[in-house]
């Protein structure tokens, strides 16, 4: 029963390798830039390869087809709509590369070959820590697992997928926020938005993106708990990879 259990781990432990790979290669798909506007055709926002803003500009004469009210819902319209254009050209990348055949391939090829994956195998972000992780017996390590799952809620808190980063222009009257999915939010004060010229929003965005961007960047940091967790994750594919750490432990 117990040769079972690894066995099937194992051929797990496999299709998620593969498909961190195939998940790697896709990112190839990923448009480098992509740009649109909100439509009155008053504000454009340009994403970048990893989907945030990298610029947003504001034309000269706004005020013509917005309101001050408008402005920050047209900013969060802008970059939402090339988010949009950038999952639309990269779902295409995807079925031109035929990554749907390439898992079904994957698929196919472990059900007939279940072998265990070779150590460098691995994500290249566990790799690092294949050598240190410390064989014991395996039951220790469920025990752990099982005190992880206790704390799911914390290690959702800090996973980098649920932080977000928040920046404002030097006055203090714009506030946008960004997190790993692109812009979530734009603020600005109606009478003093209403009181700037485009070049002067379009200074104030690039500004306030930059300041949250760096914020994202610092709360993406791995905390303690993502690391523990990173940790128990690479001992169990450690021992999935080589069962003889099991067998001496």
């Amino acid at each position: 029963m117990t040769a079972d259990i690894l066995s099937s781990l194992q051929q797990f432990q496999q299709y998620a390798v593969g498909m961190q790979n195939l998940l790697a290669q896709a990112q190839a798909g990923v448009p480098e830039r992509v740009e649109a506007t909100d439509r009155s055709g008053m504000v454009r926002a340009v994403l970048g390869r990893d989907g945030l803003p990298e610029s947003i500009t504001v034309e000269p004469d706004w005020q013509h087809r917005l309101t001050a009210d408008g402005f920050g819902a047209a900013v969060l319209e802008a970059c939402q709509t090339a988010a949009g254009e950038r999952m639309a050209a990269w779902s295409q990348a995807l079925q031109a590369d035929g990554l749907r055949a390439r898992v079904d391939r994957m698929r196919e090829d472990l059900a007939e070959r279940p072998a265990p994956a070779p150590a460098d195998a691995l994500p290249a972000e566990l790799r690092h820590q294949w050598d240190r992780a410390r064989p014991r017996g395996l039951e220790y390590l469920v025990e752990d697992v099982l005190r992880a799952a206790d704390r799911v809620d914390e290690f959702a808190a800090a996973s980098p997928l649920a932080v977000s980063g928040t920046g404002t222009d030097a006055s203090g009257r714009l506030v946008v926020t960004v997190s790993k999915a692109g812009l979530v939010s734009c603020e600005a004060e109606p009478r003093w938005a209403g009181q700037q010229r485009g070049t002067a929003l379009t200074a104030a965005l690039r500004e306030a993106v930059a300041m949250a961007r760096a914020d994202l960047a610092r709360a993406s940091q791995p905390s303690h708990s993502t690391g523990e967790l990173d940790q128990l994750l690479t001992e169990a594919l450690a021992i999935l990879n080589d069962p003889q750490r099991l067998a001496q432990s």
